[in-house]
């Protein structure tokens, strides 16, 4: 029997969803409606049968996965995929609360154990469990933070070490390696459950050589500078777009450089990216459905 799934039109306008390119925008879609889809928001599912489905090459759907995975949106694991909150934007009536609790339980118990999710039906909602981490785990994660701590660089010397989730449990991080990061305890206090994602940027681009835990590392974000049209160009001609910079410039010149419910515009290049028209060339390369190594050669050579 076919199932149904109905989408609010409000998923166009997420900040999240907005920032998407249209291959990552069509693939979100997909695992939304995808006919295996299931009520709990955990099916399984090959990347194979993704590829053939969405007419997306293999290899650009496994990296497309990983993207949604480090931005906590959802999580691929052993053939199985999981829509972080997908349960929580249901109606939860009691048939959904038991056709719930029934998906659940046909989902095998390891799965379930690694995404760290079960169901509450007299809650009304999903209850995620703290995985364990395990010692070679801890070492490659202070391995890859070079043993200190990514906010305020102190050291084991000075300051006890935690393991720390970038993503938080409760908000659907895994215990993947990728959101994993070492803080001192006092880092960690402050954090809480916010996802501070400026603090590792900072930290995988250029480190932090501050040595005192006490004092708060606040990011300072980038403002906002609208290119010329030179440095239009030059980013066309490296990424291969194909792109009117003139028009792009003079219309968001128009609009004071703002974009959807007038928010101000963040990044440029991402926006010339959206007015991207591919080229014959491009356009007989991708019905080809090339591999993805051709398809970065294509549009980045």
């Amino acid at each position: 029997m076919a199932k149904q799934r109905y989408i609010n039109t409000r998923f166009w306008e997420d900040n999240y969803i907005f920032n998407l390119d249209p291959t990552e925008k069509l693939l979100f879609m997909y695992f939304l409606t995808s006919p295996l889809t299931s009520i709990c928001g955990i099916y399984e599912i090959s990347t194979r049968r993704i590829a053939f489905d969405t007419g997306i090459d293999s290899l650009m759907v496994e990296k497309i996965i990983k993207r949604f995975s480090d931005d906590g949106k959802m999580h691929y694991h052993k053939g199985y995929i999981y829509i972080v909150n997908f349960i929580s934007h249901q109606s939860l009536n009691p048939k959904i609360k038991r056709g719930i609790e029934k998906a659940l339980e046909e989902i095998p118990s390891d799965i379930l154990e690694y995404f760290g999710v079960s169901f509450s039906a007299e809650e009304d909602a999903i209850k995620f469990k703290r995985r364990e981490i395990s010692a070679s785990l801890r070492f490659d994660v202070f391995s890859k933070c070079n043993n200190k701590c990514v906010i305020c660089g102190s050291d084991s010397t000075t300051s006890l070490l935690e393991v720390d989730h970038i993503i938080p449990v409760s908000k659907g991080g895994s215990n993947d390696l990728s959101n994993l990061q070492i803080l001192c305890q006092a880092c960690n206090n402050g954090k809480s459950d916010k996802i501070d994602y400026d603090s590792l940027s900072d930290f995988n681009s250029n480190g932090n050589n501050n040595s005192n835990c006490n004092i708060k590392v606040k990011p300072t974000k980038e403002k906002f500078t609208p290119p010329t049209k030179e440095e239009a160009d030059a980013y066309c001609k490296q990424e291969n777009l194909n792109v009117d910079t003139f028009k792009f410039i003079k219309y968001y010149a128009a609009a004071d450089w703002k974009i959807k419910d007038g928010k101000k515009m963040k990044n440029w290049k991402q926006a010339l990216a959206r007015w991207h028209t591919p080229t014959p060339e491009q356009e007989r390369r991708l019905k080809a459905r090339e591999t993805d190594a051709d398809i970065d050669r294509i549009y980045k050579k």
